[in-house]
């Protein structure tokens, strides 16, 4: 599997602040989501890539605006 393709720093940046604005922790982020508290933290991280519908309903929790997506 190649690494790189799930590496995505500036993805993982855009997600920290993202929560960092919203009133929600990573653990209601994880709860809201279905996924466990260390995949929101391997988001943040850019680690890891969220799927597709997992960062859509991401974006939507946290009110970002279509203006501010860096993608």
């Amino acid at each position: 599997m190649d690494t790189k393709r799930n590496f995505d720093p500036e993805l993982g940046l855009f997600l920290y602040r993202a929560i960092e604005k919203s009133d929600y922790t990573y653990e209601t982020i994880a709860e809201a989501l279905g996924v466990s508290r260390e995949a929101v933290n391997q988001y943040c991280s850019g680690k890891r890539k969220p799927k597709q519908r997992t960062l859509l309903r991401l974006i939507k929790l946290t009110n970002v605006q279509v203006e501010d997506i860096p993608f």
